[in-house]
């Protein structure tokens, strides 16, 4: 498993508000990933975005875009094709700086329903993959999830439409997903099933996602919110991750509090691959005295069938036993009796004796007194 986390924009810490310096310092806060953020377009020469794109990769940064936020593909037609050269010079910056994917939004639904927005979002899409081919970019365009009901982008929607376009990247963002799911993301069983559907449609372990904490209402977003003081758990996410040992994921924060966020993320599942390993340790210790004992027992066959023999013998031992104690106490049980009543006539005779004997003790005090009469007699 692989985990890259990174920013969504300049970092807060960077003395410097230009990218050069933001991708230096995504480098020294030991972050891999960062989403240049298109609020308007940047002033840079074509130069410059090269020179920043080969310095990401010898820092090993990743690098994509979000186009500028303001799209709206289902409203009029001045507002659609203003959208549209958006994310081709979305497309040129990403070419030249070298990232992936453009991350955009596709806008409000305005007056069109669900289903007519989903066959206007195919046929946009479509038609932005075919330009990014004929000029050659290697840059993808990815479809983020949406925080508010009124917007194209339930993740239903946005994996549909990966289906029809499979060039699109789908770009799960957890908050908002957390904030118009009215949130359900609290356990880990709730991250995997998010998982499993994207990975049923695109058939790829790789997963480019963001995080944030949210606060929201009536199955909206309100506002990002620092992690922890949102409802959203990335320890559930971390433990989800830590299941599918085969995924690749990055993990953008576009927390208000940036890279401290991306570094905590760091922290957490620092502390899950720690328990991951001492788990695995013991199952591989465990593992081995099993084959240990498993080779001792095909060694010697022999001792084994003795030593079942002889497990099989004993309970057969203890019944032979208990029979023949059954039939001793048995025997036994007459013999008391006759015991009994002989035993009877032989008290009384012992009774008898005792009171013939008391005379005799009578006559041994006579004999002690004898000896005081014959004391005289030696002093004469």
């Amino acid at each position: 498993m692989e985990v890259h986390f990174g920013v969504a924009g300049i970092p807060l810490t960077c003395k410097g508000r230009t990218l050069k310096d933001s991708i230096d310092d995504v480098h020294a806060l030991e972050l891999e990933a960062m989403e240049v953020q298109l609020f308007r377009f940047p002033i840079f020469e074509r130069d410059d975005r090269f020179k920043l794109g080969i310095l990401a990769r010898e820092l090993e940064v990743e690098l994509s875009v979000h186009a500028p936020y303001y799209m709206d593909f289902f409203g009029t037609p001045e507002a659609r094709e203003r959208s549209m050269e958006n994310i081709k010079e979305s497309f040129l910056i990403a070419h030249e700086l070298q990232a992936s994917p453009v991350v955009t939004h596709l806008g409000l639904y305005n007056d069109k329903t669900p289903t007519q927005a989903l066959k206007e979002a195919i046929k946009v899409t479509s038609e932005l993959v075919a330009y990014a081919e004929e000029k050659g970019y290697k840059c993808k365009l990815g479809i983020e999830t949406s925080g508010r009901e009124k917007l194209f982008g339930s993740l239903e929607e946005v994996m549909m439409l990966v289906e029809e376009v499979p060039e699109l990247v789908p770009v799960i963002n957890f908050g908002h997903i957390h904030a118009r799911e009215e949130g359900i993301l609290r356990k880990k069983l709730a991250f995997q099933r998010i998982f499993d559907q994207v990975l049923e449609v695109t058939g790829s372990n790789n997963f480019y996602t963001h995080f944030s904490g949210v606060s929201h209402q009536d199955g909206n977003k309100i506002k990002d919110t620092p992690i922890k003081k949102s409802d959203i758990k990335f320890d559930a996410l971390a433990k989800c991750l830590f299941d599918n040992q085969d995924f690749e994921v990055t993990i953008i924060s576009s927390s208000p509090l940036l890279e401290h966020d991306a570094q905590y993320m760091q922290l957490v599942m620092d502390r899950y691959a720690k328990r991951y390993e001492r788990k695995k340790k013991l199952e591989e210790e465990k593992a081995k005295i099993q084959e240990v004992q498993e080779k001792k027992n095909v060694s010697d066959p022999d001792k084994i069938e003795s030593e079942e023999g002889a497990g099989e013998e004993k309970p057969a031992k203890k019944e032979k036993e208990v029979k023949d104690e059954k039939k001793g106490t048995s025997e036994k049980k007459p013999a008391s009796k006759n015991k009994t009543s002989v035993k009877k006539p032989a008290a009384k005779k012992s009774t008898a004796k005792k009171s013939a004997k008391k005379p005799p003790k009578k006559k041994t005090k006579t004999k002690k007194s004898q000896p005081k009469k014959k004391s005289p007699s030696k002093k004469k």
